[in-house]
């Protein structure tokens, strides 16, 4: 939520929203921000750091998203993004139900 505010103008929305699919619980954070290119998508959740600039100056590392892929790979989880330039950015992710 906290990425989707930085990257997201203050007239944009941002939408939260879980599924129940067979065992698990899928949970969405959409926004309609900037969205992020195929090069940049690739960096997310990798080893890869990088600093990013959110709308209003805010600095960003993607730190943040490694250690949330982390929590949830050991949770029995996935997690992924959908995102396209001008149109903003859908991150998912599964955990399982208990």
């Amino acid at each position: 939520i906290s990425n989707a505010l930085k990257f997201t103008n203050r007239k944009g929305s941002i939408v939260v929203y879980s599924l129940s699919k067979n065992n698990f619980i899928e949970i969405a954070v959409q926004d309609t921000g900037t969205g992020m290119t195929e090069q940049t998508k690739s960096k997310l959740f990798s080893n890869i750091y990088y600093t990013s600039t959110g709308t209003e100056g805010e600095a960003g590392s993607g730190f943040g998203l490694t250690i949330v892929k982390d929590l949830v790979e050991k949770n029995g989880g996935k997690i992924w993004v959908e995102s396209e330039i001008g149109k903003g950015s859908t991150f998912y992710f599964t955990l399982p139900k208990s």
